[in-house]
């Protein structure tokens, strides 16, 4: 390139640089809106120019010649190229000036949704009052493209023309002064003013925004938006401001790592690693880590198991090379194909190498060269399947529970029988994860016979959550943003068709068993079309799928820096799922829970202060492991059917229960046998009716050197014959199968046998892993009960629930044993009895929603069988001045409260009293007992699931919190009750907006709608902007807006 185009270039840069330059005399972008008067501003100047311009160049011209006659050799000096480029860079910088100006009046006054020339705004922008923004129509976001590429070419044209001129100044184009410069201007402030944000540009720039105010100030106009849209739907709202932490961990890992022990120094290299690529490392967790690596026994209380990956795959790794196997049991039968991806995936992050371990399912056909098993729980009463497996189980070292406490109750026998096989009698190492229930701990210990002394605390949530309580009961909403859409979409989708419409990115619908948000995504794709203009999304059903995700399974949700969940109280205890989803947010998150109308919903709601500082107040109680006789029978009769069992262990199982030999005597006409079976025949006979156990015995095949008599090493089994058949399969899984996968034999789920009736019954419905199921019938397959289910996502009409239809008689009451307490009080007594239970189930209650009578359905199911249960133990609680009204009203209320302290098990427990109430006579099970002063509590199960015991451990809670909830519930609401909703301020908003926009709320709310009446004149108008310009004042502190506040805590 030549000197002479340099030195061209370097006389037309400034004018190049002015006209580029103008983009800073911009009114930003969030307010673009403020510039609509620009492009008008810039013609004026433009014609105003021209027309002074020519005048003034003529008269410049006339300066020049007398000049030039006056002193000649300027005219051999003067250039004419400086003029052409002189004047259009000072029209450039004038024009800068001009537009400063513009931007600094109008900041006062073009704001709100009513101003001077907000009708003309409208045509490309439109209003969101809920932000108090401005956004660009979508149809002109194509169109900012347009007239952005047309002033880039401009200035392309501008510059070549400026150079031409440069290099051919005698060119007879340019005899006279042009001004390209102005053309360039002009098509540059159409673009600027029509270059607003989109509601998604919005949205990208709060994700990409590192200041948490910001983010804050966005989920508070989301709260907002979801008031005044389903401001009826919404029970609860609030934020919890925590700042956002590291998780330390550089100590721990430096002490490891100068440790001596490989272990280790193992440990400080691996996490070391992970820490470098970017996960936070849990001291405390990393500690429990290594502790399991050594042999100790731990509970974490964190159910979500994918936080856990590093700290659980790495002692399993490590105690897979020494030899042993894990075992992974499941406590959500549809969760096991994910369980195994992701244990696969935290073993393949160690070694590197994929498919190093084999890792599946396991079934009565597994491989016995499985290193890894995962082990559903309804396959832990499938007795073939354990005896199958034995080899795999009595090699395992390592034990996963995922969620123990859906075990404990309904699956204690047929772990108690696999606990017993594990590595070779010696206790493996148990990890349990699962939320924080109360009596997890003491549970766990009894039924796996270790001291679970390692307990990791809860994971605490971190950073800014925003929280919203939704009712799920009542009229459809998406007819209030979806016209001409009838059909029931579930309330989440309605939530995530506002958040997406106001720049969520991603919605998470997380439902697991309490609604089928897999088939219901699937139903809100149908309406996508709808959808998807409403939120003003792309129209394509992909667009829908990818921003709003189903989840089945909540225990998979991984944690990210910022989340916004629908989440189903699963848990039936509102601030329990709160506190347990704010988990999944490290820094901003936004937990949505809708919560169906169980008793205490309500009450917790009213009584926000109390559940938000210790959501544990009203807990969730684990059924206390039940070490009974009846238990222990049972026991014995599974551990001899499928394994057998020596005399001295049989000894031993009774021994813990307070029997020994001394309690067994000789069987009339029977012969001689051993002591234990003499006990186990007379015990099965007392509790189960069992006259006749047929047992043989199996002489060791290898006699132990030199024991005097071999016969003591004898194991005895049971032969499943007659009644013990009957008993046997009582005690096995009965399987759901789905119609149109019945022949390949697999199934959704399971129960046991004898708690089918109490868990589904043909004509309900029911939610597995995310899908709606109808219970068709109960088939029997031979001995054993299949429970035949169709799908049924085109019946989800809203959110049924059932109540058993059942009678109970109690007979040959007694005490339940010689020295069992008595608690007496003033009022009251307590007892633990023993009967003999008769139940008989006639069908079951359909309710659109658990407090609504009017539309309750009475449906029949007849040919059901009874049950009978002989000596089982039940609580008597004694409350003889209390009218058969009162009785009946416990009673009632002790049952809805246990939805909320049992919610995998409350439909086994049930507290009846003599009389059914009048009104509602079939919310209460009949109860046919000769009493008439007391409430009983009685367990629907052949086996003693512990829950008896922990409604005996806590009764007092229980009536103490009865007893608060009547209290609340007569209590008169203040008159002087403020109801008002606290204001938000948004970031960049000043004060007049501010004021406009609480000014719109507030006429909103007086005509009962969102739209508001038209505003003051446009004179009062700008007289109340200017006064407000010229008065304003900083605002009190003690009066500052709950979103300054939520900005100013961040």
């Amino acid at each position: 390139m030549s000197s002479g185009m340099w030195t061209s270039l370097g006389v037309i840069a400034p004018l190049l640089a002015a006209l580029v330059a103008l983009r800073f005399a911009n009114v930003p972008k969030h307010s673009r809106q403020q510039q609509f008067l620009m492009p008008a501003v810039a013609f004026v100047f433009v014609v105003f120019a021209l027309i002074v311009l020519y005048r003034f160049n003529a008269w410049i011209d006339r300066a020049l010649e007398w000049l030039f006659g006056l002193i000649p050799f300027l005219a051999q000096v003067y250039d004419t190229r400086w003029l052409y480029v002189l004047e259009n860079t000072l029209l450039v910088l004038v024009f800068f000036v001009v537009k400063y100006l513009y931007r600094m009046s109008v900041r006062p006054l073009f704001v709100g949704e009513k101003f001077a020339g907000s009708t003309l705004v409208g045509h490309f922008y439109e209003y969101e009052a809920a932000v108090g923004k401005w956004f660009v129509r979508p149809r002109f976001s194509d169109l900012r493209v347009f007239y952005a590429v047309l002033f880039w070419v401009s200035i392309v044209i501008t510059a070549v023309l400026l150079l031409w001129q440069q290099a051919a100044p005698s060119w007879p184009g340019f005899a006279g002064i042009a001004f390209p410069a102005l053309a360039t201007l002009m098509i540059g402030e159409v673009w600027y003013a029509l270059n607003g944000m989109t509601r998604a540009e919005a949205s990208d720039a709060i994700e990409a925004e590192h200041d948490a105010a910001s983010r804050i100030a966005n989920y508070a106009a989301l709260r907002e938006v979801f008031r005044r849209t389903f401001r009826r739907r919404v029970l609860d709202e609030g934020v919890d401001l925590q700042q956002p932490f590291s998780l330390s961990s550089h100590h721990a890992l430096d002490r490891l790592s100068k440790s001596g022990d490989s272990s280790e120094l193992l440990f400080a290299e691996y996490f070391a690693r992970v820490k470098q690529s970017g996960t936070e490392i849990d001291e405390n967790l990393l500690h429990a880590s290594l502790e399991i690596l050594r042999g100790t026994s731990t509970l974490i209380h964190s159910p979500f198991y994918t936080d856990l990956t590093h700290y659980l795959a790495l002692p399993s790794y490590i105690r897979q090379l020494r030899g042993g196997k894990t075992l992974i049991i499941v406590g959500r039968d549809f969760a096991a194909d994910e369980v195994i991806e992701w244990f696969t995936r935290g073993l393949q992050t160690i070694s590197g190498v994929p498919e190093l371990w084999q890792i599946a399912r396991l079934t009565q056909h597994t491989n016995y060269d499985l290193d890894v098993g995962v082990l559903r729980t309804a396959d832990v009463h499938n007795l073939e399947l354990l005896q199958q497996n034995d080899e795999f189980f009595r090699e395992v070292q390592t034990v996963i529970l995922l969620e123990p406490s859906r075990m404990v109750a309904t699956a204690q026998l047929g772990l108690a029988v696999l606990v017993s096989r594990l590595n070779n009698g010696q206790a493996p190492v148990y990890i349990a994860c699962d939320h924080n229930h109360d009596g997890l701990v003491d549970a766990l210990s009894h039924l796996l016979k270790v001291s679970l002394t390692d307990v990791i605390a809860t994971v605490q949530a971190r950073g800014v959550r925003s929280e919203m309580v939704w009712q799920a009961e009542g009229p459809h909403l998406a007819a209030q943003i979806l016209p001409g859409v009838a059909r029931y979409l579930g309330v989440g989708t309605e939530i995530a068709a506002v958040a997406l419409k106001h720049h969520v990115s991603e919605v998470e619908w997380v439902g697991g068993d309490k609604f089928p948000v897999v088939d219901m995504s699937w139903i809100s794709g149908q309406y996508f079309a709808k959808i998807n203009a409403f939120a003003e999304m792309e129209l394509s059903q992909r667009a829908l799928s990818d921003s709003f995700v189903a989840r089945a399974h909540p225990l998979g949700v991984p944690r990210t820096k910022k989340r916004f969940m629908v989440v189903e109280d699963e848990l039936q205890n509102v601030y329990e799922s709160l506190r347990m989803f704010a988990s999944r947010s490290t820094e901003n998150g936004f937990v949505n829970l809708i919560s169906e109308n169980y008793l205490l919903r309500d009450y917790m709601v009213d009584n926000r202060t109390l559940f938000s500082i210790d959501p544990k107040a009203i807990p969730g109680f684990v059924p206390d492991f039940a070490r009974t006789v009846r238990n222990t029978v049972l026991r014995l009769v599974l551990q001899l059917t499928v394994y057998g069992a020596t005399e001295e262990a049989i000894l031993r199982e009774f021994s813990l229960v307070g029997l020994g030999a001394a309690d067994s005597g000789p069987i009339d006409g029977a012969p001689v046998e051993p002591t234990a079976i003499t006990l186990l025949r007379q015990q099965a006979e007392l509790v189960l009716g069992l006259s006749e156990i047929f047992i043989e015995r199996i002489e060791p095949r290898h006699p132990v050197a030199g024991a005097a008599d071999h016969s003591v090493e004898a194991h005895y089994r049971i032969l499943p014959q007659g009644a013990t058949s009957e008993l046997i399969n009582e005690l096995s899984s009965a399987y759901f199968l789905v119609e149109d996968e019945a022949e390949h034999r697999d199934y959704i789920g399971a129960c046991l046998q004898g708690h089918v009736t109490q868990t589904v019954m043909p004509g309900q419905f029911l939610t597995v892993g995310g899908k709606y199921y109808e219970v068709l019938t109960l088939a029997h397959n031979g001995a054993h009960t299949e429970v035949l289910l169709r799908r049924a996502a085109e019946h989800i009409h809203g959110r049924r629930t059932y109540r058993q239809i059942r009678t109970f008689t109690l007979s040959e009451q007694r005490q339940a044993q010689q020295n069992a307490p008595v608690v007496e009080g003033v009022e009251i007594t307590l007892e633990r009895q023993r009967a003999t239970i008769d139940v008989q189930t006639h069908g079951f209650l359909e309710q659109p929603r658990r407090d609504e009578f009017s539309e309750t359905l009475r449906v029949r199911v007849p040919g059901l069988s009874a049950r009978r249960y002989l000596a089982k133990d039940v609580l008597r609680i004694g409350v003889p001045g209390a009218t058969p009204e009162v009785r009946r009203t416990i009673a009632l209320l002790l049952n809805e409260m246990f939805v909320t302290t049992f919610p995998n098990d409350h439909k086994f427990i049930v507290a009846a009293t003599n009389a059914a109430l009048a009104e509602h006579d079939e919310l209460l099970p009949l109860l046919h007992v000769d009493d008439d002063d007391a409430i009983y509590i009685i367990e629907d199960s052949q086996v003693d699931l512990g829950l008896l015991v922990s409604v005996e451990r806590h009764w007092r809670r229980l009536l103490e919190t009865v007893t608060d909830y009547l209290e609340w519930l007569h209590e008169p609401a203040p008159a002087d009750i403020d109801t008002a909703v606290s204001p938000v301020r948004f970031a960049d908003e000043d004060d007049a907006s501010y004021e406009q926009r609480q000014q719109h709320i507030q006429e909103a709310e007086a005509r009962g709608g969102y739209e508001i009446a038209q505003p003051p004149s446009l004179w009062r108008r700008i007289m109340m902007k200017i006064r407000a310009w010229f008065t304003r004042t900083p605002r009190p502190q003690a009066e500052e807006p709950d979103g300054e506040a939520e900005r100013s805590e961040s």
